[in-house]
């Protein structure tokens, strides 16, 4: 998991909650990347959740396009993700 993909789950998860929708978070990658999937993913889009509970649409905005301006950053600077069992875990 990268710095880009919390960011990316993060919006898609804002956007979601603030407009009423649910939430059902799978994996990254697609799911075409032997080891590049972990349970993080959707607990993180699920701490991301309640933590926007209650918020309107508008705030939810100004948050994303906040990461909006990190992830083009992260963007220009990307690498590909290392599977997990390369990384020691």
């Amino acid at each position: 998991m990268t710095e880009m993909c919390l960011y990316e789950i993060a919006a898609a998860v804002i956007n979601a909650v603030v407009s009423g929708a649910s939430i059902e978070f799978g994996g990254v990658a697609k799911a075409v990347e032997v080891d590049h999937f972990t349970p993080m993913e959707p607990k993180w889009a699920s701490e991301v959740a309640h933590g926007v509970i209650g918020m309107t649409r508008s705030q939810g905005n100004e948050i994303v396009k906040n990461y909006w301006q990190n992830m083009k950053m992260i963007f220009q600077m990307r690498q590909k993700a290392k599977p997990m069992n390369s990384v020691g875990i």
